[in-house]
């Protein structure tokens, strides 16, 4: 462990017990005891809580100082790479009016020269759409079927979870699947709808936040 890890150690620490590994179970050297891995008390938890919002603060303090160092290479980049960029859009410039001047008087587009490959790319065109709706109508009362026009068909998932009813599956249904969540039907209209399922997690979800939380 670094110094400054250890450094780390100690001020997350306070004067407060600190939990140890020991035999596979959670100790501590103050007054809270530990049972199973926890704490036994509120008190303890707090505790607990107390060392998290201070390794939150240290967090945000690490990353404040990693993103003004992330700014500091930044700048040093940007101000040594300014120099290399501006000879090479000179230098390209240069080479392309070169390449248009061969092209003209040889009807070529690709040299091959000791330090690069030079070429001058066919045009490409392009279709714009200046008004999708518009494109659509005409492309499908010329051709219907022709394919040019893309239908897309998507669940509507957050309308359709608010109209349908969720019902639990059978234990044969169920066998075999994660045990970590609670599969359920979807039903609309008193129809079970093929294809679709639900789940949710089989146990409330953790979480912990700062005072005042909400959720």
């Amino acid at each position: 462990m670094s110094d400054l890890e250890n450094d780390f150690e100690t001020w997350m620490g306070g004067d407060d017990p600190s939990p140890t590994l020991v035999d596979g179970q959670y100790v501590t050297t103050g007054p809270e005891d530990w049972r199973d891995g926890r704490p036994d008390s509120d008190t303890a938890a707090d505790r607990l809580a107390r060392r998290i919002r201070r390794a939150e603060t240290e967090l945000a303090r690490i990353a404040a100082l990693a993103d003004e160092e992330v700014r500091r290479a930044r700048a040093w980049q940007e101000d040594r790479s300014a120099g290399p960029r501006r000879l090479i859009a000179e230098a390209e410039k240069a080479l392309e009016g070169w390449a248009r001047w061969r092209h003209a008087e040889t009807q070529e587009v690709t040299w091959k020269l000791p330090h690069a490959t030079v070429k001058l790319l066919a045009q490409s065109t392009s279709l714009i759409v200046d008004d999708e709706e518009a494109a659509i109508a005409s492309l499908l009362a010329i051709d219907p079927d022709s394919g040019y026009v893309k239908v897309e068909r998507t669940v509507r998932r957050g309308d359709l979870k608010a109209a349908v009813d969720i019902m639990p599956m059978s234990d044969d249904e169920t066998a075999g699947a994660d045990p970590g969540k609670e599969h359920l039907r979807v039903v609309l209209d008193g129809e079970i709808i093929p294809g679709l399922h639900a789940e949710k997690p089989a146990q409330r979800p953790f979480k912990q936040g700062p005072p005042g939380g909400t959720g």
